[in-house]
């Protein structure tokens, strides 16, 4: 039976991306937009990226879109095409994550796609990534815990997980590799680089840096407005049950100068 259901939830998934390709291929044939300028945002999820997306998209001028792939599709390139040509804004942009490339569609190149990308389709690549693979790490399995992955307005409840420290201790080693092939692909590309921490976590931060990237992507200044919230507290202890065990189990470990950031 759980075979079965398994087998289901894939059939599903795979379609879903089929069926929305098509649709999209329709609207296209309607919109037929063209844009000046092209970006993508590269990275991971709970890196910030949805929240650089709806900043940027504050702008009259910028359109950035969710995640495109991530689904199967039967053509890639003319899927991002299709996407671009729904919206009508001087500048399209899409947000890529490296999972997508890796183990979705899981590109035999990933460097000759994002060289195609960039060279030829003149996309321009902002890199996101996040300092804190701990805290991106234990951001994922709390919005997991919570059901909810992005909070807007009012007052966050945060309850208490209790952390599996076998499985954290495996998903912070898959992080690790991750960032390494992440670094691989985007050391070979000309593009602009953010973290979390320097650029997203503050307000203040966040308006210099879509000032950085509207210079770089050659469009004027805009004022912004969000109203995402964190969803984790600065200090793991208030929303993670075992906490002591967590930081034990740390000890020692490449991971361990996490705690202290």
């Amino acid at each position: 039976m759980a075979l079965l259901q398994n087998l289901r939830k894939t059939i599903d998934y795979q379609s879903l991306g089929y069926v929305r390709e098509m649709v999209y291929a329709t609207k296209a044939k309607m919109g037929r937009h063209h844009h000046e300028k092209r970006f993508a945002i590269f990275g991971r999820g709970r890196s910030g990226s949805t929240l650089l997306v709806d900043l940027l998209n504050s702008s009259e001028e910028i359109f950035c879109d969710t995640e495109i792939l991530n689904r199967p599709v039967f053509s890639i390139f003319r899927h991002i095409e299709n996407c671009s040509k729904m919206h009508a804004s001087r500048i399209y942009g899409f947000k890529l994550l490296s999972y997508q490339i890796q183990s979705v569609h899981k590109l035999s190149d990933p460097d000759a796609f994002l060289q195609h990308l960039v060279n030829d389709l003149d996309y321009k690549m902002i890199y996101l990534t996040r300092k804190n693979l701990l805290r991106q790490t234990l951001s994922k399995r709390y919005a997991t815990f919570r059901n909810s992955w992005h909070e807007k307005g009012g007052q966050i409840e945060r309850p208490k997980m209790i952390v599996d420290i076998p499985l954290l201790l495996k998903k912070l080693d898959e992080g690790h590799q991750l960032g390494l092939y992440e670094e691989m692909r985007m050391n070979k590309l000309n593009h602009l680089a953010l973290t979390y921490e320097d650029d997203l976590s503050e307000p203040a931060r966040q308006i210099d840096t879509v000032n950085k990237i509207a210079d770089y992507l050659e469009t004027k200044r805009f004022q912004t407005e969000t109203n995402l919230k964190k969803i984790t507290s600065d200090s793991f202890a208030d929303f993670i049950e075992n906490y002591e065990e967590m930081a034990a189990a740390l000890e020692n470990t490449r991971y361990q100068k996490y705690l202290a950031e």
